[in-house]
């Protein structure tokens, strides 16, 4: 029944994209066989969601440029850039269009990941320790508590270009 359920969504890629990017986990979820160890349930699961594409461009300033105003139309922006290519962070809300929009550029050459990574457990530990931490100790928890949140509400895509040819 399950598989019935995943041909079923991904048929339908455009209005429920997750389920095609992570069909295992909607199997699981959907039978109702994905423990946790802890009392979170499955619908609290703090996911960080994160993206590679690849691209080719004999532009790459130009191509930064594109990025750069694909992110900011999402609500996103540019947060890094080097030798190799571009980190963008987008709305987690809205990452899953940008990505769609993309993808259909003339640069983007099809090489592709994609990939959650639950950081429920992180960010668990650290409030743990946050109740008995002072001074020191809890700005800089506070400060990996703030960043481990960021990544949920934002995803991250990196575009690795490379020149044609």
């Amino acid at each position: 029944m399950a598989f019935d359920i995943f041909r079923t969504v991904s048929q339908h890629r455009s209005t429920v994209y997750p389920f095609r990017i992570f069909p295992i986990l909607f199997i699981v979820f959907a039978l109702g066989l994905g423990g946790c160890g802890d009392s979170t349930t499955e619908s609290e699961r703090l996911v960080a969601t994160n993206a590679q594409m690849d691209a080719v461009s004999g532009d790459v300033e130009a191509f930064v440029n594109d990025l750069t105003g694909l992110a900011n139309r999402f609500g996103g922006e540019m947060v890094g850039r080097d030798a190799a290519g571009v980190e963008l962070r987008i709305p987690a809300v809205r990452w899953a269009e940008a990505f769609e929009e993309l993808r259909a550029w003339p640069e983007a050459t099809g090489g592709e990941r994609i990939w959650g990574q639950d950081i429920t457990d992180q960010v668990n530990e650290i409030l743990r320790e946050l109740e008995e931490a002072t001074g020191d100790e809890a700005a800089l928890l506070r400060a990996k508590l703030a960043f481990r949140m960021d990544r949920i509400e934002r995803a991250v895509i990196v575009v690795r270009i490379r020149p044609p040819g």
